[in-house]
């Protein structure tokens, strides 16, 4: 399966990962994921793009996040890997998490 995300550029730089895009797509095979993995990356897959998630301005709920133009934000990875795409969700729930108990 194909998943898409962005890669931070900083990050590509700084560790020295030659990434001429800022969007990425991988091939992921999901019989070689746990299934924790696969349940991470399902929870912020929509079509093959991972989107980063967000708290409601209203009620303090979950969503995807958007940019202004309605389009949603991708999940910004540190690398162009699976491995770094499973951090960069953790990071994001972590994130989540925080606000919602702000």
């Amino acid at each position: 399966m194909k998943l898409r995300f962005e890669v931070d550029p900083a990050e590509r730089f700084r560790n020295g990962v030659d990434c001429l895009k800022s969007v990425v797509t991988i091939d992921v095979n999901h019989t070689d994921l746990y299934d924790g993995q696969r349940n991470l990356i399902a929870e912020h897959l929509r079509g093959v793009d991972i989107v980063a998630h967000g708290v409601s301005s209203g009620a303090p709920k979950i969503c995807v996040r958007h940019h202004t133009d309605g389009r949603p934000v991708l999940i910004r990875a540190k690398t162009p890997t699976l491995s770094g795409l499973l951090e960069a969700i953790q990071a994001n729930n972590a994130a989540v998490e925080k606000e919602l108990q702000a």
